[in-house]
C-alpha cells in the first residue's frame, strides 16, 4: 500500500517518523503537513514538524506549531521543553524559563530539560542558576559530558579557572572526542598562563575539527603568545584558506608578520583587510603602523586621518596621528603645536568641569607622594632612562608609586618591582577608574612618561587626579593638555624662543632631561674600524622611518665627498628584502651604489652593541633625531654628528652632545653637516683618540650621573610643590 492510499493519521505519522529518523526530512515534513490537513491538532505531527522547523531555523513557524500542541496538551513535558527551546531562540527568555520549569515540574528527572535550562540561564547571565541546573543534570547522569563542559563554561565566566579546567577534563575523560571541551580547556589553561598545556589542548581540538577556523585561530593566538611565530603564521595561513574572506584572520596574520619582520607581506594582509572592511578604523590604524615602519609616511597619515573621520573621538588614533607628524621633514612647529592643541580641545575640554578640587594639606616641606604612569617599564628606552634615577631617589623625601599599564614584563621590570617602590598596575582599569585610584592614593605629583607615544594613558591626566602633573621622558612635544602643569626639559631641548610651543610650563633641569642607565652588557669599545678597513664607515641605527628623503640626499652627498666610504644602516625593518631593495633604490637615485651600503636588521642586544665595532662616525637623522641609539653609540666609542633643530625632538642630539662637551659636533645647517662629516672622516688620528675617550666621558657626564640627576629631580618636584602651595 502506498502512502497516498493510507488515510489514518497515526499510520502516516509512523511512516513520517521513519523518514525523520533516517534523515529524510523533506519527505517527513511533507507527510506531517498531510497529517495536519487531515487532523489539524494531531500531537505527533505538530511536535515533530515543530522539531524540524526548529532545527532549520524557522523559529516563528516552529513556535506556532508547538504552541498549538501545548494548547491541547498542557501537561506534555516534552512539548513544553521544545517550546522553551524555541522561545529562547526567539529571545523570549523569561517565557523559555517558564516553559522549561513547567516541564521539570511535570518530570523532575527530565535530564535534557535541566541541561537546556542551564543554557538559557547562562545566556541571561544568571550564572548561579545555570550552574545549579547543570549540576542537577549531572546528578541524574554523571557521565553527561556536555553538561560537564557547559558547567566548565559557567566557571570560566565566573573566573573560577581551576574549577573550569576540572570540569573540562571530566568531560574529556568521558567523551574524548568532544572538541569543544578540548578547545575551552585550552582557553582556561592559557588564561592561567599554562601556555604549553594550552597549546596541547588546542591541538587536540583541532585534530577533532580540522576544518574549524576558530580552532586554528585559537591555536595560532597561543603559538604567538608562546613565541612560536613561524608555526603561528602557518596556522593563520591555513585558517585563511578555509575562510578567505575573514578580515580578522588577515588582521591577525598581518600582526604576526610585523613581529616576524616581514613587512611587505604584512602590508599585503592589511590591504586585504581594508578591501574587506574599508571603513574600520582599527584596521586603518594597523595598516598605517606597518606603512610607518616602511617609511611610507604620507599614506600612513592619510589612513590615520581616515580613521579619525570614522571615529573622531578615538584618542589612540589621534595620538598616533600626532606621533607620525614628527617624522615629516617639512612640517612646521606652528602647525604641530596647533594639532596638539586640538587634541586638548577635543578630549580634555569635556572633562574639565569634573576636575576635583585638591586640598593643600601638609605644608611645603612634607614628604611628597610622586606617581609615575608608564606602559614602558621593561626593556625599553623609558625603562633604560628611568631605572637608575629611581634607584637614587631619596625615599625619605619622596614616596614613589609606579603605575604600570602594560602586561609586558622582563628582567628590568622585575628589578623595578624588587626596588621596594609601590607598584600599582592600572592595566585592568579604565581611565576614569585609574584617575580615581590615583586620587584615592593621595598622589601629590603625577608624572606622565609617555606623552602621545603608543599606548599612552593621557586621558587619566586629562581628569586631573593629582594637584601637580608633569610630562617627561617618553615624548618630545607638548601634550596639548592644560591639566599637565609642567614639561621637564633642559635648555638645549627647549630654548627660550620655543617656550610658546608648549601648553605646559617648561621646567628646566640644570643639565639634562635624560639620565642614561649604562648597559650591563660587558662589550669593550673596539678599535677604529677605518684603521683596518682602509675606509670610513658612517652609521645610523635608528628606525628607518627617520631616514627621510632629505636625509638620504644629505648622506649621499657625504658619501660622495668621502672616497670609498660606506654607510651602515641597522633597523628592524631592514630584515625585509623589499625594504632593503627600497633603500638601495633611494640611495641609487643619488648615485650611491649598493656596494657602499651595509644593511643590518634586528639582533640580540649584545650583538647590537658589537655592531658599533664596524662604525667610525654616527650620523644623526633629522628632524627626528636619535635618543637612546645616540647615547648607546657614544657608549661604544662612536662620535655623533647632529643637526641643530627647531623643536624638542630635533634638539635631542644637541642636548646629548652639550652634556658630553662635544658642541663642535653640532652642525648649524645642511652645508655644515656635510662639511663636518667630510672633515671628521679625514682626521683618523682625532677619531682614534676620541674613540678611546667617549665611554669614560659619557660615564662622567650628567647623562650617566644618576645620583646627581635624582637630586635635580627631587629639587624640581619640591619646587613645583612649593609653587602649587603658594598659588592662589
Amino acid at each position: 500500500m502506498t502512502t497516498e492510499e493510507i488515510t489514518d493519521p497515526d499510520d502516516l505519522c509512523d511512516i513520517a517518523e521513519q523518514h525523520h529518523q533516517a534523515g529524510r526530512l523533506a519527505d517527513a515534513e511533507a507527510l506531517y503537513q498531510n497529517i495536519l490537513q487531515i487532523d489539524p491538532g494531531h500531537p505527533g505531527a505538530l511536535y515533530f514538524l515543530g522539531g524540524i522547523a526548529y532545527g532549520d531555523g524557522r523559529y516563528e513557524f516552529a513556535f506556532e506549531l508547538v504552541n498549538q500542541l501545548i494548547f491541547d496538551e498542557p501537561n506534555d513535558a516534552e512539548a513544553l521543553h521544545l517550546l522553551g527551546l524555541i522561545a529562547a531562540k526567539l529571545e523570549k527568555n523569561p517565557l523559555a524559563v517558564e516553559l522549561i520549569q513547567k516541564a521539570l515540574a511535570l518530570q523532575p528527572a527530565f535530564l535534557q530539560a535541566h541541561y537546556s535550562l542551564g543554557d538559557i540561564w547562562r545566556a541571561q547571565g544568571q550564572l548561579h542558576e545555570a550552574a545549579v541546573s547543570f549540576q542537577r543534570a549531572l546528578t541524574l547522569n554523571p557521565q553527561f559530558a556536555e553538561a560537564h563542559c557547559s558547567l566548565g563554561n559557567v566557571f570560566g565566566i565566573q573566573g573560577k579557572l581551576a574549577e573550569a579546567a576540572a570540569s573540562y577534563r571530566k568531560a574529556i575523560l568521558i567523551k574524548s572526542d568532544l572538541d569543544l571541551a578540548h578547545s575551552n580547556l585550552g582557553q582556561v589553561l592559557q588564561a592561567q598562563g599554562k601556555l604549553d598545556e594550552a597549546i596541547v589542548s588546542y591541538r587536540n581540538a583541532l585534530s577533532l575539527s580540522p576544518h574549524s577556523v576558530e580552532r586554528r585561530s585559537n591555536l595560532a593566538a597561543a603559538l604567538l603568545k608562546h613565541g612560536q611565530l613561524d608555526e603561528a603564521i602557518i596556522c593563520l595561513e591555513q585558517a585563511i584558506l578555509l575562510n578567505p574572506d575573514s578580515a580578522s584572520l588577515y588582521n591577525n596574520l598581518g600582526g604576526a608578520l610585523v613581529t616576524q619582520g616581514n613587512l611587505s607581506k604584512a602590508e599585503a594582509c592589511y590591504r586585504r583587510v581594508l578591501t574587506l572592511q574599508p571603513d574600520n578604523s582599527g584596521h586603518l590604524l594597523n595598516c598605517a603602523s606597518v606603512l610607518i615602519l616602511q617609511g611610507q609616511l604620507q599614506e600612513a597619515i592619510d589612513n590615520i586621518q581616515h580613521a579619525l573621520t570614522l571615529e573622531p573621538n578615538n584618542v589612540a588614533a589621534y595620538s598616533t596621528y600626532l606621533l607620525a607628524l614628527h617624522y615629516l621633514p617639512n612640517y612646521s612647529r606652528e602647525k604641530l603645536f596647533a594639532d596638539h592643541m586640538q587634541f586638548g580641545e577635543r578630549f580634555e575640554t569635556p572633562l574639565k568641569t569634573n576636575w576635583p578640587i585638591h586640598a593643600k594639606v601638609g605644608g611645603i616641606q612634607r614628604r611628597l607622594k610622586v606617581g609615575f604612569v608608564s606602559g614602558d617599564l621593561y626593556t625599553h628606552p623609558v625603562g633604560f632612562f628611568l631605572e637608575g634615577v629611581l634607584n637614587n631617589i631619596d625615599r625619605q623625601a619622596i614616596d614613589i608609586t609606579l603605575y604600570p599599564y602594560s602586561t609586558k614584563s622582563d628582567a628590568l621590570t622585575e628589578r623595578l618591582r624588587a626596588s621596594e617602590l609601590t607598584w600599582t598596575p592600572l592595566t585592568e582599569l579604565s581611565d576614569a577608574d585609574a584617575a580615581q585610584r590615583i586620587s584615592a592614593d593621595g598622589i601629590d605629583i603625577l608624572v606622565d612618561l609617555s606623552g602621545h607615544a603608543s599606548n599612552n594613558r593621557l586621558l587619566i591626566f586629562a581628569r586631573k587626579p593629582a594637584p601637580v602633573q608633569v610630562t617627561w621622558l617618553g615624548y618630545w612635544a607638548t601634550t596639548g593638555l592644560r591639566a599637565i602643569d609642567y614639561i621637564l626639559c633642559d635648555k638645549p631641548s627647549v630654548p627660550v624662543d620655543e617656550v610658546d610651543f608648549y601648553v605646559e610650563k617648561p621646567w628646566y633641569l640644570p643639565h639634562t632631561r635624560l639620565c642614561f642607565t649604562p648597559p650591563t652588557d660587558n662589550i669593550a669599545v673596539g678599535a677604529l674600524p677605518a684603521t683596518s678597513a682602509g675606509c670610513i664607515t658612517f652609521g645610523c641605527f635608528n628606525k628607518l622611518i627617520k631616514i627621510t628623503d632629505p636625509v638620504v640626499a644629505l648622506w649621499a652627498e657625504i658619501l660622495h665627498g668621502v672616497k670609498n666610504s660606506r654607510l651602515f644602516l641597522k633597523s628592524r625593518s631592514l630584515g625585509n628584502v623589499e625594504m632593503q631593495q627600497s633603500v638601495f633604490a633611494r640611495f641609487g637615485a643619488h648615485g650611491i651604489t649598493a656596494d657602499r651600503l651595509i644593511l643590518g636588521s634586528h639582533s640580540a642586544r649584545a650583538e647590537y652593541f658589537a655592531e658599533y665595532h664596524r662604525v667610525d662616525i654616527a650620523l644623526d637623522p633629522f628632524p627626528f633625531t636619535g635618543g637612546t641609539t645616540s647615547i648607546e653609540g657614544l657608549w661604544m666609542g662612536v662620535p655623533l654628528i647632529t643637526m641643530r633643530g627647531d623643536r624638542m625632538i630635533a634638539h635631542q642630539g644637541e642636548s646629548i652632545l652639550h652634556n658630553m662637551g662635544l658642541q663642535d659636533w653640532i652642525a648649524t645647517d645642511d652645508a655644515a653637516y656635510v662639511a663636518q662629516a667630510i672633515a671628521r672622516a679625514k682626521d683618523l688620528t682625532s677619531l682614534v683618540e676620541l674613540r678611546g675617550q667617549l665611554r669614560s666621558r659619557l660615564l662622567a657626564s650628567p647623562l650617566c650621573d644618576a645620583p646627581k640627576f635624582a637630586r635635580d629631580l627631587e629639587h624640581a618636584f619640591k619646587n613645583m610643590w612649593k609653587e602649587y602651595c603658594m598659588s592662589s
